[in-house]
């Protein structure tokens, strides 16, 4: 159960900095409006790399949630399996012919 923990608190360290990058990408894409808007002479070239930048940081966003999603998840069967094993140690029997530890 521990491993699942380390690793969300992982993930969580890693939304955070996320967040920081998405004020990052706002500001940029304020300021690529307003160069689209001046009609700067690199235009398309503005415009295309802005729209790849938000496009990979729509695509991290995403696998970002799947990502907690699925931890949480793990980690609900990780203490699905706990309970269970508690419930046997209770019992007094071997998970597997090993006693297991409560996690």
């Amino acid at each position: 159960m521990s491993s699942v923990d380390g690793l969300m608190k992982k993930h969580d360290g890693f939304t955070t900095t996320l967040e920081a990058q998405r004020e990052k990408i706002t500001t940029l894409e304020q300021l690529c409006q307003a160069l689209l808007a001046q009609d700067h002479y690199a235009s398309e070239q503005i415009k295309s790399r802005c729209d790849g930048v938000l496009d990979r940081m729509s695509r991290v966003i995403q696998t970002t949630e799947s990502r907690r999603l699925k931890l949480l998840e793990s980690r609900s069967y990780q203490q699905f399996l706990c309970n269970i094993y508690e419930v046997l140690n209770i019992e007094g029997r071997t998970v597997y012919g090993v006693r297991r530890n409560a996690c």
